[in-house]
């Protein structure tokens, strides 16, 4: 923002009318301190815009003084910054936050002003330093007095019940709805895990965990796929329990885990059906990944019927297993028929789900206001299986749901089981568990949670950074940056050829990236390069094709494979058969979608040098004279793109990934569904963006085999772990990193912590 629209946002509430010209040195300085670290959170972004106008929506109504009422302003400001970052609730001694608030503000003003000659920026710093004392003592002195005056407001109240925006509950304040929301989560916790105990024999839970794990199982190709011993106990959890809370870093076989867990549910219920169970997640595209993964086993799982040594049962049982496929993954919105003109669910405590079980993928992305809503829906009996990463991202919105579930239970080994309870699962499962596992501390969610420690699918170098950065280890840089390097100018990529061994040579691991060029000059050669490599040069198909035969079947750079798409599609009229691809089509457009999960760039922010709109700006700069020169400006044939918003009417979502094909002279998006390809005119498109760089936010629930991390300079409060660690684990072989030392540490040094009672909830703590 720039610093007269924050004067003017700062005067507008306050009645008054905002200078149009650029301020002055001596026009800069507001009337109180109050005003400036207002003028100051604005200008940094720290505080949104909207945020504001929320706070003079609420000052106006409840303020005690006539003209202001400064020590409100104050507390609603840092209400509005702290729920901004993802908390739920705010201490009532919360002058600590404000000035970490008003600190990373600064930070981020110093960052712009090294790159701008008397700016802005640096009148704000130097006005900043110059009444520093002075307004410290002013933000402490209307922290005591709002705590002191709190009873008089009309906002605030002390009854949860109360029809008031505001509660006071213990040493917390809280906004009304998440209150609720929280309450109902620990309520509604507290009664499934109490409700956890499912009484079936001994011999019949061993007999159905056996069958769907020994011999009988999962093959991958040929060979059958072996559990690891948490693996089996996650599938038998779940049948003990009514709610189950499955974690794990990426490649540790969650979503291998949900598929046994349906199976074994086939077998304990006969009467089970698919229509019966849910497959669903906060995103659309995490939804759909969960599908796919499930019909590739089943597929695996079909040749099976061909084998002359099954007898009857087990043929049957297979039977059943295929009925699975049908399942289609769906947002957690869309399976409680999320109503955006009334913002009502459909499913709620009062007409709750018909299913009896549901299988939740993804649970860091869902925020406490969903899951409260989910949990609402859900009938006492309904079995419960929630999946997830506690090491990712948590959700945009406020809350860390399976952080909060989770994190007691990460440690040195990982345990989360009574003794009592790894006995009983060791009577059921192939393969024992180890002592290790034993959780000796009290915790509501003991005997409910499996943290799943195997990966069968990062490569050695990527698994150990990213193990490395969730323990703070601050070698991981040196790691990253010791690596050898890739010189885009030189095009110097790794060729990820699936081959033992972590480096260059076999194109496995984390590698820095580096140019001759100035750090804010080098996106456009680096973007270049990338996409080169990529999608435009014929070799590295060729060599990609001799590592990963079996996932691929082509020699074709990323442009051929799109014409033969299309080649295959002019023939016939889309609309004539309302976007579904034909088989011989559908095998083109597999291959499209083999391309676009090879590689990506991911990025922490979208604007700026370093976020996705500029890198996107690059890539369209590059690629669009190539493919379409002639096409409209926004969009292009063989433009990779991410809807952004759901649409229900089309069943696009937001997250799912496309293309843009010219067909027969029009523009259509060609979208994928498990093994089912459509086409949908661009004008019935929700709103979408390109997708040649897309935020580690939105790259959730997807995995790449190459991933070029873009990480930004004086990235603010992003610069986490948490993000880090998402951005590097969506590499399958490897990832290469283009940051400096000083953000890498930056990125380390930082962690996301959430308030929320949560947390005391389950390690019992708290109610």
């Amino acid at each position: 923002m720039k610093s007269h629209d924050a004067y003017a946002m700062l005067r507008l509430g306050r009645g008054r009318t905002p200078r149009r010209d650029r301020l002055t040195e001596s026009s800069l300085w507001p009337d109180t301190p109050v005003e400036l670290v207002i003028m100051l959170l604005l200008e940094s972004g720290i505080l949104s815009v909207v945020d504001m106008r929320r706070v003079h929506l609420l000052h106006s109504e409840g303020r005690l003084d006539k003209d202001t009422d400064s020590a409100l302003m104050v507390f609603l400001v840092t209400m509005f910054i702290h729920l901004a970052e993802g908390n739920v609730r705010l201490h009532y001694r919360y002058g600590p936050i404000l000035r970490g608030a008003v600190n990373k503000a600064l930070a981020a003003l110093r960052t712009r002003a090294e790159t701008e000659t008397e700016s802005d920026a640096e009148r704000f710093i130097r006005q900043f330093r110059k009444h520093e004392s002075t307004i410290q003592s002013t933000l402490e002195e209307l922290v005591d007095r709002f705590n002191t005056r709190r009873p008089l407001y009309p906002l605030v109240s002390n009854d949860a019940d109360a029809p008031r925006p505001i509660v006071r509950i213990g040493d917390h304040y809280y906004f009304q709805r998440y209150y609720r929301a929280e309450r109902d989560i620990i309520a509604s916790t507290a009664l499934r895990l109490d409700n956890t105990a499912v009484s079936y024999p001994e011999d019949i839970l061993r007999e159905i965990v056996h069958e769907v794990h020994v011999g009988r199982g999962l093959f991958r190709g040929d060979t059958p796929v072996t559990f690891h011993p948490r693996q089996q106990a996650a599938a038998a959890l779940a049948l003990l329990n009514r709610t189950s809370v499955i974690s794990g870093g990426p490649g540790t076989g969650k979503t291998s885990v949900a598929l046994q867990i349906l199976r074994c549910h086939l077998r304990l219920w006969p009467d089970l059906t698919a229509e019966q169970i849910a497959l669903t997640a906060p995103t659309g595209r995490a939804a759909a990944r969960m599908h796919e993964s499930i019909q590739s086993s089943l597929r695996g799982l079909e040749r099976r019927l061909a084998d002359a040594n099954i007898d009857k049962k087990q043929h049957d049982n297979i039977i059943r297993d295929l009925s699975l496929g049908v399942i289609e993954g769906q947002t957690v919105h869309r399976l409680l028929r999320y109503s955006p003109s009334t913002a009502t669910f459909h499913y709620n405590e009062n007409r709750p789900l018909p299913h009896r079980l549901v299988v939740v993928d993804e649970v860091s992305m869902l925020d406490v206001a969903l899951f409260s809503q989910l949990l609402a829906a859900l009938r006492p009996a309904t079995t419960l299986v929630l999946l997830g990463d506690r090491n990712q991202l948590p959700s945009v919105e406020a809350g860390a749901v399976l952080g909060d579930f989770t994190d007691a239970f990460y440690g040195a080994d990982d345990a989360s089981l009574t003794a009592k309870r790894r006995a009983l699962l060791n009577r059921i499962i192939p393969d024992p568990l180890g002592p290790e596992i034993v959780y000796k501390s009290p915790h509501r969610l003991r005997d409910a949670m499996i943290v799943l420690t195997h990966s069968y699918r990062s490569v050695p170098a990527l698994a150990l950074v990213g193990a490395k950065i969730n323990r703070a280890d601050m070698s991981a840089v040196d790691d990253i940056l010791a690596a050898e390097p890739v010189y885009p100018e030189r095009n110097t990529w790794p060729a990820p050829l699936e081959s033992a061994g972590d480096g260059p040579a076999h194109g496995h691991g984390c590698f820095p990236v580096k140019t001759s060029l100035d750090r804010q000059e080098s996106p456009e050669a680096v973007v270049r390069s990338w996409i080169k490599r990529n999608y435009i040069e014929h070799a590295y198909a060729r060599e990609f094709i001799e590592g990963r035969r079996a996932r691929l079947y082509r020699a074709y750079d990323y442009r051929t494979t799109i014409e033969k798409c299309v080649s295959s599609l002019n023939s016939s009229d889309p609309s004539a058969c309302a976007g579904v691809l034909e088989p011989e089509q559908a095998a083109y457009a597999r291959e499209v979608f083999a391309y676009l999960e090879q590689a990506c760039i991911l990025c922490f922010v979208k604007q700026g040098p370093f976020g996705t709109q500029a890198l996107n700006r690059l890539a369209r700069n590059y690629v669009r004279p190539l493919f379409d020169p002639m096409g409209p400006y926004n969009y292009y044939h063989g433009m990779p793109l991410i809807i952004t918003r759901n649409a229900h009417a089309t069943r696009l979502y937001n997250g799912d990934i496309g293309v843009i094909l010219k067909v027969n002279t029009a523009y259509y998006g060609m979208f994928r569904r498990g093994d089912a390809f459509r086409l949908l005119p661009i004008h019935r498109l929700p709103a979408f963006e390109p997708a040649f760089a897309m935020t580690v936010h939105k790259s959730q629930g997807s995995e790449f085999d190459t991933v070029l991390l873009v990480v930004p300079e004086g990235g603010g409060p992003l610069m986490t772990r948490e993000i880090l660690y998402t951005g590097l684990t969506r590499a399958r072989l490897f990832a290469a990193v283009t940051a400096s030392r000083e953000s890498l540490e930056e990125c380390m040094r930082r962690s996301i912590k959430r308030d929320s009672g949560i947390r005391e909830f389950v390690d019992g703590t708290g109610i």
